[in-house]
């Protein structure tokens, strides 16, 4: 997945079209080409020289090409309008052309924080379980591309690393391993050390008593997802385990 700015794309696609309007204005009033001025060409290079940088992210190899050649006339000598508009109307075939080798994905306003923010599950549970920070990035990213059964299963991966650290945290090894495990059976597991040890130690009982919103966010007997997740599913569970980790990562660390 790439990104690019299609800001400075529709600026030097209208200061194309607004050059070829200059030069056809004059050429049907016979007037001479004008000469392009020193700030202007300073102005249209630094446009072109964003709009090649943009290509160069697509892989528009042809558009580059002309829009290096563009750059080249622009600082190479004095020049007429009508020669960046040669130049410019070859620009313009060739990324149509190339364009039409490429597919676009919009997303919305509010979807991209989850696709551009980095450590969305705070810098403490960053520095506490650095292994999940690649899970957490994709599990965003699907989200803000509409990926969202994608995006619970980069969950459970996350999920699996705090699971474990609670198994260590209290020397329970049935925990190491969760992926053919059930919720019930975690549960089970975490409640009877409550009972049995006749805890009072308030982070492990507020952790399981969060690992129980966990499981009724994921809304599944299982680690693993059987549904399609629909987007207000995903969030449940993308909130849930926000909040677990968060917790997780105020006492415990991989």
């Amino acid at each position: 997945m790439k990104d690019f700015d299609a800001r400075i794309f529709m600026d030097t696609i209208q200061l194309i079209n607004r050059i070829r309007g200059e030069v056809h204005y004059n050429n049907e009033w016979q007037r001479p080409d004008p000469v392009v001025s020193k700030q202007s060409k300073q102005d249209y290079t630094k446009l072109f020289m964003a709009f090649k940088q943009e290509c160069e992210k697509l892989g528009l190899l042809t558009s580059i090409d002309t829009s290096q050649k563009i750059i080249r006339l622009l600082t190479s000598k004095e020049l007429g309008l009508s020669e960046i508009d040669v130049l410019g109307q070859e620009l313009m075939g060739r990324l149509c052309v190339e364009l039409k080798s490429r597919i676009f994905f919009s997303i919305e306003l509010e979807n991209m924080k989850f696709l551009l923010e980095k450590h969305q599950f705070g810098n403490e549970v960053n520095e506490a379980f650095p292994t999940t920070n690649i899970d957490i990035e994709e599990a965003g990213k699907c989200l803000a591309l509409d990926r969202y059964t994608a995006c619970v299963f980069h969950l459970m991966r996350v999920m699996e690393v705090g699971i474990k650290s609670i198994g260590n945290y209290i020397k329970i090894p049935e925990l190491s391993d969760i992926k053919n495990k059930s919720w019930e059976s975690i549960l089970r597991i975490c409640n009877t050390y409550l009972k049995e040890s006749k805890s009072k130690d308030q982070f492990l009982i507020e952790t399981v008593a969060m690992l129980h919103s966990v499981k009724d966010a994921w809304r599944n007997p299982t680690m693993h997802a059987e549904n399609i997740y629909i987007k207000e599913r995903a969030m449940d569970v993308w909130n849930a385990v926000r909040s677990f980790m968060q917790q997780l990562s105020t006492k415990l660390h991989e």
